[in-house]
């Protein structure tokens, strides 16, 4: 299998003027589109993709994963498990289940923590 390179930050523009995207969406907004609006409403949009499961049978779909390698990978499962119906359940099966998930923290342990805090 080819290695997987880590994916490119896109770098940020310095100086934006507040509320704008980018220094060229400013000047297109001071200039010749002065009179129209500017980030005023949200339309909401899907992009449509296809599952294929790994292992299928009844209402029971099994992916079979290695890890989660970004986070891009592991939203995809997201809008999946979205898009299915409620009679049907996704599972993953992990070959290394303790892999850490990208962008994850390592939990800082309280020694004093107990289960039974939680009820109070």
């Amino acid at each position: 299998m080819p290695k997987r390179f880590p994916r490119k930050v896109r770098p940020r523009e310095k100086n934006v003027p507040k509320g704008y995207d980018s220094k060229w969406e400013y000047l297109l907004h001071q200039g010749v589109l002065k009179s129209w609006d500017h980030h005023t409403d949200k339309i909401p949009y899907v992009v449509q993709h296809n599952y294929e499961p790994d292992f299928i049978k009844d209402k029971v779909l099994i992916e079979a994963k290695g890890r989660f390698w970004d986070h891009a990978e592991y939203s995809k499962y997201i809008w999946i498990r979205k898009s299915l119906p409620d009679t049907m359940e996704l599972v993953f099966l992990f070959q290394k289940p303790y892999s850490p998930m990208p962008g994850a923290k390592k939990r800082k342990r309280n020694p004093n923590f107990n289960l039974k805090d939680l009820d109070a």
